[in-house]
């Protein structure tokens, strides 16, 4: 093989001898975060902290190939699903006293939401 970078001068493959090493690969950042897996920069060092930018850079004793890591956590997880439970079912019960509603005014049965007055007026438009 021979390139050609600049007029008159000519690179060739052969005038080099060069080794190559297989190093250790991931393939998926999920595999990049693993515990074993090949450190990409030694000199990155992991952020506990939602205030500072991702990623910092320092002589810690192990590099990282995660810049940030935090979680956000406030009050009781199931408790939080078990009232958005509650909420949306609270919101079904309201939404189809509100569709019966109109129904009984108008004689129109809403499908869609949003159930607004200019759908219900686009509602009564067809409807006639």
């Amino acid at each position: 093989m021979t390139t050609t970078y600049e007029p008159n001068m000519v690179l060739s493959t052969e005038q080099y001898d060069v080794d190559y090493e297989v190093l250790p690969h991931v393939l998926t950042a999920e595999e990049a975060m693993r515990d074993d897996a090949p450190i990409l920069h030694e000199r990155l060092l992991t952020l506990n902290s939602v205030a500072r930018r991702a990623g910092a850079w320092g002589d810690g004793d192990e590099g990282s190939n995660v810049s940030n890591r935090f979680e956000f956590r406030l009050g009781d997880v199931e408790a939080g699903f078990e009232e958005a439970a509650e909420d949306a079912k609270r919101q079904l019960i309201e939404r189809a006293t509100i569709a019966n509603a109109i129904h009984d005014a108008t004689g129109v049965r809403m499908t869609k939401l949003p159930m607004s007055p200019g759908a219900v007026v686009e509602a009564l438009g067809n409807y006639r």
